[in-house]
């Protein structure tokens, strides 16, 4: 069974979320998109992004991120979902004054590992930057003409 530590927990806790064990690592839970569409505002959710403190391959963090309704099964790296979490879990923690730091995992379950380093600074009780780096590997190549409207 998976085990948040205990602030991590009450992120979870404040936030209403549920964990449960399949007996699984989490980087091979199987995630359902019907099941998450069915209890979450799918009409302002552009996809769901999950994690879970998970020390496992040299991170701290395995996420996923899902966007199906945008035509994104699933994505091996996201920047601005990761650095997003890195702010709300450095929000809640109860430092006031605070670097918070950590390697997250991410694309594992698609053969397309990718392992941000995220951070956030907290001063006064206050998130006040994060940060979000990694190396990275092209996939892919092309060209936008913006004149035309013509893609590529």
């Amino acid at each position: 069974m998976w085990a948040f530590p205990r602030r991590e927990r009450a992120v979870a806790q404040e936030h209403r979320l549920r964990l449960r064990s399949h007996g699984n690592r989490p980087s091979q839970a199987a995630v359902r998109t019907d099941v998450l569409a069915r209890h979450l505002a799918m009409e302002r959710a552009v996809g769901v992004h999950l994690y879970i403190a998970a020390r496992e391959q040299g991170v701290e963090i395995q996420s996923r991120m899902f966007a199906p309704l945008a035509g994104v099964p699933e994505d091996p790296a996201t920047g601005g979902a990761n650095v997003a979490l890195i702010g709300l879990l450095a929000h809640h923690r109860p430092e006031a004054v605070l670097v918070l730091a950590r390697t997250i995992g991410q694309g594992f379950d698609m053969g397309r590992p990718s392992i941000p380093e995220a951070s956030a600074e907290k001063k006064a009780g206050t998130v006040v930057a994060t940060y979000i780096g990694g190396r990275c590997v092209r996939m892919m190549k092309g060209t936008i003409d913006l004149d035309q409207g013509v893609y590529s």
